[in-house]
């Protein structure tokens, strides 16, 4: 994606940038990023966006102790793993959380770690169960076991930016949509329709 927009607009200097989603608002705020993506929250009402995708809520567990279902794990009486949530975004938890409120299931223990790939990471090296959204290849592996969540909410993931939309936020928006279809084609997320 970034080296379509720098093809396109030569003049723009092209980079990605992680953090937590307000360092991503203040990096907006200032003018030190043209756009983010990242999940729609009520935090995000002043900035533009165009949606991009719905991605499901899923729970990851280690191969063979892991669940055969989301719905095994809620019939227990209590919850006593791990679960490993990222710090990166409480929109991924938020609406895990609601999903568990419906359910009147408690989870009590849990470690936050930095970003998704820790999650997959921690799971791996230490058991118990991680919380991220669908994407393909995401959290794909072998010693790992996906748990949907289909009754949860799933999480809105659109891309942001400050003032009018520019010729360089209409690419990069099209662009992102474009992978986003992909995304959808692979069976990773329903996608929003197109805004022009």
């Amino acid at each position: 994606i970034l080296q379509r927009i720098e093809r396109l607009h030569p003049q723009v200097q092209c980079s990605t940038e992680s953090g937590n989603e307000e360092q991503m608002m203040e990096f907006l705020d200032t003018g030190a990023v043209d756009c983010v993506v990242a999940p729609v929250h009520a935090g995000w009402r002043r900035f533009a966006q165009a949606r991009l995708v719905d991605l499901p809520v899923i729970l990851v567990g280690r191969r063979p102790e892991a669940a055969a279902t989301a719905g095994a794990l809620w019939a227990r009486p209590r919850l006593t793993e791990i679960l490993y949530v990222s710090g990166a975004s409480d929109t991924v938890r938020r609406s895990f959380d609601a999903g568990l409120d419906g359910l009147r299931v408690k989870w009590a223990s849990r470690r936050r770690v930095s970003s998704t790939y820790a999650v997959v990471k921690a799971v791996l090296k230490c058991g118990g169960y991680g919380l991220c959204v669908d994407v393909p290849g995401l959290v794909a592996h072998r010693r790992l076991r996906v748990l949907p969540l289909p009754h949860f909410a799933p999480v809105s993931i659109a891309v942001f930016w400050r003032g009018a939309a520019t010729g360089i936020h209409r690419t990069a928006v099209r662009l992102l949509q474009r992978v986003a279809r992909e995304l959808e084609q692979v069976g990773g997320g329903r996608t929003v329709a197109d805004i022009d």
